[in-house]
């Protein structure tokens, strides 16, 4: 008799999570996906998307709705709701019932500020799951986050607000906020990337409470054969690997941008009014904007990190690193992770 997996996604981010997200999980015929769904963000083939309820919503219910707010606000985590913990039961034996594999997903999970706490919520809710985490290069990563969203400072007052950061100045920031001991430090993306990427001691907390049960794929295979990750990926699942939309082999999402483009773009977001112009849809959508576009990030000047950033980010993470590698036998070292 087949097994129908119980399975949570839990990132990282800029490692193809909302490509899963929008483009395999929601489609798959054998996958009844109870995460967020970002499939309203991309174009597919209308045979496709016939398969979709014509009224989109971002979560299947409101179970799942409240268990992933739950897991990403922990600072206001009061004890299992019996309640919800009951729910979600009925939810997973519903998609066995149906014949499909039950898979949880949010990146944000990854960037939790305690992945203790969060393994241990998370195992309270659904105690027989089974673990997907996809890394990718810190090198990379770091880079990636910063074109994405860290290059400008959003949690402050105006007229800072939005204000341009370069990448070695919000590098060291980072620095100088990890190495603060006391009370007074932060934990979102923007502040703490560094502790955020450490994988080693986010899968030493997750070991805790599901030991033997992590599986780990690499950022780094979907890039050099996308067929071969997705078929690792749904024998993780336990799944068919036939039923994949073509767009997940050349449809990206959330692509990050460039060093020049960046700089431009924090130019002219400092007026309210020419911010609001520019995130309109029909400036958005007009040729000239997608050209303008198109030539910056063809032309335009990539993040580099120096030799000193290098440095710091081979020596913070290669113990760990040459730990997870041997323990689950990954060619990190074949792809350039600092080891």
């Amino acid at each position: 008799m087949q097994k129908y997996k119980t399975l949570v996604h839990l990132g990282y981010g800029k490692s193809a999570s909302t490509t899963l997200q929008s483009s395999y999980f929601p489609f798959h015929p054998d996958i009844e996906y109870y995460g967020i769904d970002y499939s309203n963000q991309i174009k597919l083939k209308k045979e496709i998307t016939k398969k979709k309820k014509t009224k989109h919503k971002i979560y299947p219910n409101e179970n799942s709705r409240k268990l992933t707010s739950l897991l990403v606000n922990l600072d206001r985590y009061q004890g299992v709701d019996k309640s919800l913990k009951r729910d979600i039961a009925k939810d997973i034996t519903l998609a066995k019932k149906n014949k499909k594999a039950f898979v949880f997903s949010n990146e944000n999970f990854s960037e939790t500020p305690s992945a203790y706490l969060m393994a241990k919520v998370l195992k309270d809710y659904i105690p027989d799951a089974e673990l997907i985490l996809v890394l990718r290069n810190q090198l990379d990563l770091i880079k990636s986050v910063y074109t994405f969203t860290c290059h400008s400072i959003k949690h402050v007052p105006k007229p800072y607000k939005r204000r341009y950061v370069s990448f070695k100045n919000w590098f060291l920031n980072c620095i100088e906020n990890e190495n603060n001991r006391g009370s007074h430090k932060a934990w979102d993306r923007d502040n703490d990337y560094i502790r955020m990427i450490d994988f080693h001691h986010f899968i030493l907390c997750l070991n805790e409470f599901f030991k033997g049960k992590i599986n780990i794929l690499l950022y780094e295979d979907l890039k050099k054969n996308p067929l071969l990750f997705y078929k690792k990926l749904s024998s993780v699942i336990g799944v068919s690997n036939k039923h994949m939309p073509k767009e997940l082999f050349y449809k990206k999402v959330n692509t990050s941008s460039n060093q020049t483009l960046i700089k431009v773009s924090n130019f002219f977001r400092r007026s309210d009014y020419v911010r609001s112009l520019i995130q309109s849809p029909t400036f958005r959508n007009h040729y000239t904007f997608k050209y303008a576009k198109k030539a910056f990030l063809r032309f335009g000047k990539d993040v580099c990190l120096d030799n000193e950033i290098k440095d710091y980010v081979y020596n913070r993470y290669k113990e760990g690193n040459k730990s997870i590698a041997k323990q689950f036998n990954l060619p990190l070292k074949k792809y350039g992770y600092p080891t």
